[in-house]
């Protein structure tokens, strides 16, 4: 059975960066955090198929 997974996009916290914009590089410096630009902020949203079967022990 395949199910169809849709979330409207939303403004969360930056998972990164914990929501300060900036992280620390391989030199130890802080450098703004790539994934939200700095902003601290990120828009998520989600579009899946999910495909969901019985488990049958004779299979495995």
């Amino acid at each position: 059975m395949i199910h169809h997974v849709k979330k409207e996009p939303k403004v969360t916290i930056c998972r990164r960066c914990g929501g300060n914009g900036h992280i620390l590089g391989k030199n130890g410096q802080k450098e703004i955090c790539p994934q939200c630009e700095g902003s601290g902020r990120c828009v998520v949203s989600c579009d899946m198929r999910v495909n969901i079967e019985p488990f049958k022990p004779e299979k495995a």
